[in-house]
C-alpha cells in the first residue's frame, strides 16, 4: 500500500512516456526503453562515501523517486515520493585492478548481466546502482535506469551533481545540495499546457506536400519491424573530428543541426532524390523554468525534419534555413510519431520516417576545480531504441558515428554504405574552402553506392484514390520510353538505347538544348541545361523524373567533380550555357574539377544587365 502522505505529486505521463512504458511492458524482459550509464574515475573513492553522495542526488531530484503506476487504472500515471528505501538498489562490487575471478573486465561483465535483467517500473526505486572498485584508486560505476523516467541530458545532469557532491563532502563543505522540486513540477505543467491544435496545423503543413518519402531499405524491407537490434560504429579521426569541431563556429550552428544536415545530404545521394525527411531528437527544455538545466526528467522530444527545396547553394546559408526550421519544430516538438500522426491526422508518417539522427551533446561531467580527490576520467550513456534506424554522432577528441538498427529492415551493407556516406557528407562540410552545397552534392554523386534491391524508393501515398498511378514502377517504366523517343528524335538515332550515353552519340549544347525543351514541354518540369550531364542516359533521367527529383537553378553547375586541386571556373559564354566547356572538363587528365557558372535569369527572372550586377548575383 502506498502511504498518501509520502506523495510529493502524480502527473499523467507524456506521449513519449507512455510509448515507452508499452513497449517496455510487452517486450517483457527486454532491453527496451532501458539505459545503462557509465563513469569510470580515479581517487580513492569508498562505497560508504559514494553512497552518502548518491543519496544526496536522490533527495534532490524527483525522477529519482518516480515511478509508474497503470493496474487498474484508465490511463498511466507516474508517482513521485518523497522518502524510499532505495539503498538496496546500491550495491558495490571488489576486485583488484579490473581483473574479475575468470580474467573478464568486471564492469563489461556486470553491463551483460544487467541486460538480462528487468526494470520494475513499478517498482521504488526504478533503478539499480552498482560501484566497482577496481584498485585503490580505480573505480566505476554502472547505473541502468529506463528512458520513461530520464532522457539523455539528465544521466549527464546526475552523475555531474553527484561527482561534486562527493568532492564537497571530502573538502568538508557544509553546504546541502537544493532540491529541483519546482523545476520538476514547472516542466509537467509546461507540457500539460501546449496548445496542439496549433502545433497539428503547422506540421500538417510541413508535411502534407512531402509525405511521399524515400524508403532508406527496399520497399519489401521498409515494410517490416521487429527484427533482432544490431550496432555499427564508425571512429573518425582526430584530425577531422577537430576540423567539424571548427566548424559549428564557422556556421554557427550547434552540433545537432550539423549532424541533422550532414546526414540529409547523404540520404539525398542513397535515395537519389531531393526530397527526403529524416527525424531527430530535441532536448525539450525550456529557458522560462529556472534551473532547467539541473533538473532531471524525461523532457526531450522528437521531432520531423524536412528537406525539400533550396533556397540557396551557400552553405552557411542553407544550414540557417535548417536551424530555423529545427528551431520552430522544437517550439511544438510532439513526443512521438504517433502524437504526431493523432495531431496531423495523417496515418502514414510511422510507415515512411525510417531515421533519427541524433548529436550527444550532454553537459560536460566535470569538477570545478579540476583539483578534486576523485576525478571522473570517462561518461558515456547508451539507449536502445525502437527506431528502425537510430544514428548518433558522438563528438569527443575522436567523433564516433554510432548505428542502432533493425536488422528485419536493414542489412549491414547498407548501414555501412549509409555510414559510409556520413562520414564523407561530414568530410566536405569539414573543408574550410567548401562553400558551395551543389559541390558537395556531386561529390558524393561520384561515390560508388549499390543500387537497392528494387527501382521503386518512394512510399506511396495511402490517401491516394486509384487512378493517379498504379505503382511506381509502372510510371517509371512509361516515362522511360517518352524520355528515350525525345532522345532518339533530338539526336537521330532511332537505334538509341535506354541506357546510352547523349555524349557518346556526339550531343552538343545545341542538341542538349532541344533535349531539355522536349522534356520540360512533355512533363511540365524546369531543368537546367547540365541535367543532361548528370543524366545523360534516358534511364537515368527518366528515373529522377519519375521519383520527382529535380535539380535546383544554381549558378555553379559541376561539369567535372572529380579532383583534388584548385577548381576551374568557366564563366558562360555569349549564348549564356555552360554545357560548351564539357569537351574541355572531360578531356583533362590532371585531378581538378571544373565547374561552369551560369548566368541567374537564365530559367526565369531578370537577366543582370551589367558585370557589377553579375558579380554580385555570383
Amino acid at each position: 500500500m502506498i502511504d498518501p502522505e509520502n506523495i510529493e505529486t502524480v502527473y499523467p505521463l507524456s506521449a513519449a512516456q507512455n510509448g515507452l512504458l508499452f513497449e517496455s511492458l510487452t517486450q517483457g524482459q527486454g532491453d527496451a526503453g532501458r539505459i545503462q550509464v557509465v563513469i569510470e574515475g580515479e581517487g580513492d573513492l569508498s562505497f560508504d562515501l559514494a553512497k552518502q553522495a548518491w543519496g544526496a542526488v536522490v533527495e534532490a531530484q524527483p525522477a529519482l523517486r518516480s515511478s509508474f503506476r497503470w493496474r487498474k487504472m484508465k490511463k498511466p500515471q507516474c508517482v513521485v515520493f518523497r522518502v524510499m528505501d532505495w539503498e538496496s538498489n546500491v550495491s558495490v562490487l571488489d576486485s583488484l585492478e579490473g581483473a574479475s575471478v575468470n580474467g573478464s573486465d568486471p564492469l563489461v561483465s556486470l553491463m551483460a548481466e544487467e541486460k538480462d535483467l528487468s526494470l520494475e517500473l513499478d517498482a521504488v526505486p526504478t533503478w539499480r546502482w552498482t560501484l566497482i572498485r577496481k584498485s585503490q584508486s580505480r573505480f566505476a560505476i554502472l547505473w541502468t535506469c529506463h528512458h520513461a523516467l530520464l532522457d539523455g541530458w539528465s544521466g549527464a545532469i546526475i552523475i555531474s551533481q553527484w561527482f561534486k557532491e562527493v568532492n564537497r563532502i571530502l573538502r568538508g563543505d557544509a553546504s546541502e545540495l537544493k532540491g529541483y522540486g519546482e523545476p520538476f513540477r514547472a516542466m509537467i505543467r509546461r507540457s500539460k499546457n501546449r496548445d496542439l491544435t496549433q502545433f497539428g496545423d503547422y506540421w500538417r503543413r510541413l508535411l502534407q506536400d512531402n509525405i511521399e518519402m524515400p524508403y532508406l531499405a527496399s520497399r519489401e524491407r521498409a515494410q517490416k519491424s521487429g527484427g533482432d537490434r544490431a550496432h555499427e560504429r564508425l571512429v573518425l579521426s582526430r584530425e577531422l573530428s577537430a576540423r567539424l569541431q571548427g566548424s559549428l563556429a564557422r556556421l554557427r550552428i550547434s552540433g545537432n543541426i550539423l549532424a541533422v544536415g550532414a546526414w540529409a545530404i547523404g540520404l539525398q545521394r542513397w535515395c537519389r532524390r531531393l526530397k527526403v525527411v529524416t527525424g531527430t531528437i530535441v532536448p525539450g527544455r525550456t529557458a522560462h523554468v529556472e534551473s532547467v538545466d539541473e533538473v532531471a526528467g524525461m523532457f526531450t522530444a522528437f521531432i520531423p525534419v524536412v528537406i525539400n527545396n533550396v533556397r540557396t547553394d551557400a552553405f552557411a546559408d542553407w544550414f540557417s534555413d535548417l536551424k530555423k526550421q529545427m528551431i520552430e519544430g522544437q517550439l511544438r516538438a510532439p513526443g512521438t510519431i504517433g502524437e504526431l500522426e493523432t495531431w496531423t491526422g495523417m496515418t502514414d508518417i510511422s510507415d515512411s520516417m525510417s531515421s533519427l539522427v541524433m548529436f550527444e551533446s550532454f553537459p560536460t561531467v566535470k569538477g570545478e576545480a579540476g583539483n578534486e580527490a576523485v576525478s571522473v576520467t570517462k561518461f558515456r550513456s547508451s539507449a536502445t531504441s525502437r527506431s528502425p534506424l537510430l544514428l548518433g554522432v558522438l563528438p569527443g577528441e575522436n567523433w564516433e558515428l554510432a548505428c542502432d538498427y533493425d536488422t528485419a529492415r536493414f542489412n549491414q551493407r547498407d548501414i555501412r554504405q549509409l555510414l559510409r556516406l556520413f562520414e564523407s557528407s561530414l568530410r566536405e562540410i569539414a573543408e574550410e574552402n567548401v562553400a558551395s552545397l551543389s559541390f558537395v552534392r556531386q561529390r558524393l554523386h561520384d561515390l560508388e553506392v549499390p543500387e537497392l534491391e528494387t527501382p521503386s524508393r518512394t512510399v506511396l501515398d495511402k490517401r491516394r484514390k486509384g487512378g493517379l498511378c498504379e505503382s511506381v514502377e509502372k510510371e517509371l517504366d512509361s516515362v522511360r520510353w517518352r524520355v528515350l523517343k525525345v532522345f532518339r528524335s533530338a539526336l537521330g538515332r532511332e537505334e538509341l538505347g535506354l541506357k546510352d550515353n547523349f555524349f557518346d552519340w556526339s550531343g552538343d549544347s545545341n542538341v542538349a538544348g532541344r533535349v531539355i525543351h522536349e522534356i520540360e514541354r512533355e512533363f511540365g518540369v524546369v531543368l537546367p541545361l547540365v541535367t543532361i550531364v548528370e543524366c545523360p542516359t534516358p534511364a537515368k533521367l527518366a528515373e529522377r523524373l519519375a521519383i520527382g527529383e529535380q535539380s535546383p537553378w544554381l549558378s555553379l553547375a559541376p561539369l567535372k567533380s572529380d579532383g583534388v586541386l584548385p577548381p576551374l571556373y568557366c564563366l558562360h559564354a555569349g549564348g549564356m550555357e555552360v554545357l560548351l566547356y564539357r569537351p574541355l572538363a572531360s578531356s583533362m587528365k590532371v585531378p581538378r574539377p571544373v565547374f561552369g557558372v551560369q548566368p541567374p535569369g537564365l530559367k526565369g527572372g531578370e537577366m543582370p544587365d551589367s558585370v557589377t550586377q553579375l558579380a554580385r548575383s555570383y
